[in-house]
């Protein structure tokens, strides 16, 4: 597989498990970036992808990427490789153009000589195969890969991108949040808003609503939503509970989110997962 992106991951050899494979792929993410992102073409008459990703066995014990599969923009699986538990993904991929492989750190060190996340198999084949998973939503984009049309949060905003966010003991990658830091005072209330444009072409939005668990256990928030300018979904939020968000958008222009900070004490409001799902073309 050769990526048509300007960004190329390296190849070279991997030991995983202690089976030598002479020409992995590492997905990284590696030294100083906090996600990697390689698209690929898929081979015309192509009916499997088939691929093996594993942290190398001179990765450090406690390495931690997220690994997302997008075909044609449609996000088809998302595994969670650690040292010594390596994962599979079969893709059904008959008529898809691009395969996308994204891989998202929260502990990783430098890649090469098998150290960091490797593909030690991806390959494409023009047989069915009848473990092979299809992409279940349409096309989806992250909401804080969009610049926000407007946002308004003073000195107690955190926007976070790629950084995980932890949420009742799961990670959340690709996740808007805001809160309290130690330098402002305990009972600011906020508001944080956000908006964004859904360019009337969006199907729903979708997220976990919670509060990160680093957290104190006095702070609360509220998350409300609105789909232009009419309120969708309220949500109270504190620390150990997380709330699924799944609204639909049918030719909605304006997503408005907005944080208020209730309980006392440091923490953040998180929506985490952020989706903006799209219809197929």
């Amino acid at each position: 597989m050769k990526p048509t992106s300007d960004r190329s991951p390296d190849i070279d050899a991997a030991t995983v498990d202690g089976v030598t494979v002479g020409s992995a792929i590492y997905v990284g993410p590696c030294g100083n970036y906090d996600e990697a992102v390689y698209d690929y073409r898929v081979p015309a008459g192509s009916s499997t992808l088939s691929a093996k990703i594993a942290a190398g066995d001179r990765s450090a014990t406690d390495t931690q990427v997220q690994v997302e599969f997008f075909l044609d923009k449609a996000r088809a699986a998302v595994v969670t490789p650690r040292l010594g538990v390596p994962a599979e993904v079969i893709l059904e991929v008959t008529g898809v153009n691009t395969l996308s492989v994204r891989s998202y750190s929260e502990k990783s060190d430098s890649c090469g000589e098998s150290r960091g996340v490797v593909l030690t198999k991806a390959e494409f084949s023009t047989a069915q195969h009848p473990a092979a998973k299809k992409a279940a939503d349409g096309p989806s984009e992250y909401v804080v890969e969009n610049d926000p049309v407007s946002d308004e949060c003073d000195s107690f905003y955190f926007h976070s991108d790629t950084d995980p966010m932890h949420l009742s003991g799961r990670t959340n990658y690709h996740s808007l949040s805001a809160g309290r830091d130690g330098d402002i005072g305990a009972d600011e209330s906020g508001p944080c808003t956000f908006e964004y444009d859904l360019g009337r072409s969006a199907t729903k939005i979708v997220a976990t609503a919670g509060v990160h668990d680093a957290s104190r256990t006095t702070f609360t928030c509220r998350a409300e939503l609105s789909i232009d300018g009419k309120p969708v979904q309220t949500i109270d939020l504190s620390l150990g509970n997380t709330v699924p968000v799944d609204i639909p958008v049918p030719n909605a222009l304006r997503l408005r989110v907005v944080f208020t900070f209730l309980g006392p004490g440091y923490g953040e409001c998180v929506l985490g997962d952020f989706r903006i799902m799209r219809a197929r073309a």
